[in-house]
């Protein structure tokens, strides 16, 4: 019996093993011919690229000029999210502001209690507007202050402002025509200058020229 179970168990060994070295062999076979096809159509593309290199140039180029331009979109955007937030946290509830786009001016305005015209400053760099006050009474200091992004067409150098019955009023000439289309060039000007505004003499509402003070 021995002499009987002694070949039967090498020849299902040998079917086992023989069965694992063609499936091996399989796998082998298929991964060259997958890395053949690869290799082929590599070398079948940059022949073709030899041909027509203005075209491969060219599409290459645009791929990766609309996917910057995408990842500046997300950038830019978020930018601008942060800032909004910035200055959605700098708002404080207790002041009233309003703003008016007029024919040649754009006008601020803030109102404030218990301040003079001497307790109030006002500063703008580049597009960013700020105010502030302080009052000192029996030696005890309080302030209040105001952010605001301004548009993009104002004359900043030219802004000027008066306090009248509790009303900050800002006026900023603008360099557009109403109803009129203006081209917009990439190049600007950005101005990281601070500027302090002057305050003018007399209420801008009644648009009349006075000498300006700092």
């Amino acid at each position: 019996m021995m002499v009987i179970q002694g070949p039967t168990y090498l020849s299902v060994s040998t079917v086992v093993l023989t069965s694992q070295y063609i499936r091996r062999q399989m796998l082998i076979n298929m991964y060259r011919l997958l890395i053949s096809l690869v290799l082929l159509q590599l070398v079948t593309s940059n022949k073709w690229c030899e041909q027509h290199p203005n075209i491969c140039t060219h599409k290459h180029h645009d791929y990766h000029k609309s996917h910057e331009k995408y990842r500046q979109f997300h950038e830019l955007s978020w930018d601008v999210v942060r800032l909004s937030r910035k200055v959605q946290r700098a708002c404080e509830g207790d002041v009233n502001t309003s703003e008016s786009y007029e024919m040649d001016n754009y006008r601020f305005t803030v109102s404030f209690s218990n301040v003079t015209s001497e307790d109030i400053t006002v500063k703008a760099k580049h597009r960013v507007l700020f105010i502030e006050t302080k009052v000192n009474k029996g030696g005890i200091e309080t302030s209040a202050s105001v952010l605001k992004i301004l548009p993009d067409f104002l004359n900043i150098h030219e802004g000027l402002w008066t306090f009248t019955n509790g009303e900050l009023d800002i006026s900023i000439p603008h360099n557009i025509t109403l109803g009129v289309e203006v081209t917009k060039s990439c190049q600007t000007n950005i101005d990281e200058s601070v500027i302090t505004l002057p305050k003018q003499n007399i209420d801008l509402r009644f648009k009349k020229d006075t000498e300006t003070t700092v």
